[in-house]
């Protein structure tokens, strides 16, 4: 019992680290993609704001 309970713990635990991983890659990518691309960025926030 406290083997499958631990098991659980440390899957969750898992899944919860890839999670924060994937959004903190993502915003990575999302701001050198802005920084090489800053005309599309401020035609984009124009139209998100009207």
């Amino acid at each position: 019992m406290m083997t499958k309970t631990l098991r659980r713990y440390f899957n969750a635990l898992r899944s919860d680290m890839q999670n924060l991983f994937c959004v903190w890659w993502n915003q990575q990518a999302a701001r050198k993609y802005a920084a090489k691309h800053p005309k599309e960025q401020n035609i984009d926030n124009e139209h998100a704001w009207n």
